[in-house]
């Protein structure tokens, strides 16, 4: 059996393997060239750690705050004004509300005492009905009062004329 596949050439493989070798060592040079810059980046970076530890460490924990006397007396009298400022709002409120229960309540006694005047005006004109009176006007009652004056001094001055007048009356009266 012979065999089909062709061998190799050894000149072929040590030339590509020199050439895999020399990319490699390029590589490997690279490869150490970045490592030796990696270490450099690492010594900067914990040397700048280290100072910024220092100057943490330097720094104080807690930063206390000092008002002066005028910033300290304004604030009181902010603090005077808001709670005079809170007690007038909440005071007004109170006040609109009361305000308001007592508008219903004014409306509500009022609309009973109308509606209690209708009624006892009603009641009224009905005991006014079954006693056969009426209520007129004072112009009218006025007008009526007038004319009785009027016919009485009229009979005093001409009583022959007064009986007429009587009689006239009479007559008038039945006819109604």
């Amino acid at each position: 059996m012979e065999n089909s596949e062709q061998k190799p050439n050894p000149t072929e493989l040590l030339a590509n393997l020199l050439e895999e070798l020399k990319k490699n060592n390029n590589n490997n040079s690279n490869l150490k060239r970045d490592i030796q810059r990696l270490r450099i980046i690492k010594a900067f970076i914990s040397k700048k750690t280290d100072s910024l530890r220092e100057v943490l460490e330097t720094l104080p924990k807690t930063i206390e705050l000092q008002f002066s006397e005028s910033s300290k007396s304004q604030l009181e009298q902010l603090n005077r004004k808001s709670h005079i400022l809170k007690i007038v709002v909440i005071s007004s409120v109170v006040y609109f509300l009361m305000s308001l229960i007592y508008l219903f309540y004014l409306k509500k006694m009022s609309y009973g005492w109308y509606s209690e005047a209708i009624k006892s005006k009603k009641e009224f004109l009905i005991d006014l009905e079954k006693e056969n009176r009426t209520v007129v006007s004072t112009e009218y009652l006025d007008n009526l009062e007038n004319n009785t004056k009027m016919m009485k001094e009229f009979i005093k001055r001409n009583p022959k004329d007064g009986s007429k007048l009587l009689n006239f009356k009479e007559g008038f009266d039945s006819r109604k």
